[in-house]
């Protein structure tokens, strides 16, 4: 016996991957809560307390986020993305976009990394 594949066939398949195709790329992307629009590298987790202020002039946002890393991988996967997502280096760990900018402040321990996250109103 043979099968034919015809434009059903095609069309279910594709939409198989289309269905399976989003759902793994939002299981590869984690995205932080408190800053919806910055990306947790893989092993770091969002820790609560975050402060989160919306104002006029912009929002004021700090969270702290830490995992079993280091700190030279941690800046290294931030420098490669977010000037994806429009972010401009604008120093070691500092970070411009439109009228925001965001600063990354390290607190390293032997065998981890807790980062704070501040974002702010471009100053």
């Amino acid at each position: 016996m043979s099968l034919k594949r015809g434009p059903l066939s095609l069309a279910v398949l594709l939409l198989g991957v289309l269905l399976y195709a989003p759902g793994q790329a939002a299981a590869e992307a984690r995205f932080a809560e408190a800053i919806p629009d910055l990306p947790l590298m893989a092993g770091l987790v969002e820790q609560p307390g975050a402060v989160v202020f919306d104002k006029p002039s912009g929002r004021i946002v700090e969270m702290e986020a830490s995992g079993p890393l280091s700190q030279p991988d941690v800046e290294a996967f931030y420098r490669r993305t977010l000037p994806s997502l429009g972010w401009e280096p604008a120093g070691a760990t500092l970070y411009r976009r439109a009228q925001e900018q965001l600063r990354l402040v390290f607190r390293p321990a032997e065998q981890s990394v807790t980062i704070r996250f501040v974002l702010s109103p471009r100053e």
